[in-house]
């Protein structure tokens, strides 16, 4: 999703993209996805641990806009699909 990062603050190495209001689209669109069963499809085409880093981009995005009800599905479909616990993360906002 964006270019290459040495910013060790950045644990994915992953730069975010630089228009936080496109991002925040891209994060409701993929709540939509997940939230309409497209988890299977998108964990075989790009593999689960970037899929996780994905959702707790996502969930960082929820917590920071205070959209609790998406939090808490997308926790609980963490802990059934992925047995893990995970925290939202917030490199999004470098």
């Amino acid at each position: 999703m964006g270019k290459q990062n040495t910013d060790l603050n950045n644990e994915t190495g992953i730069s975010p993209p630089v228009n936080r209001e496109y991002f925040i689209h891209l994060c409701n669109r993929s709540y939509i996805l997940l939230y309409n069963g497209g988890l299977e499809a998108e964990i075989d085409k790009i593999g689960e641990e970037k899929i996780l880093i994905a959702i707790r981009r996502i969930l960082g995005v929820f917590q920071d806009l205070e959209e609790y009800d998406k939090c808490i599905f997308l926790r609980d479909l963490i802990d059934n699909k992925f047995k893990c616990k995970i925290e939202p993360l917030f490199d999004y906002k470098v």
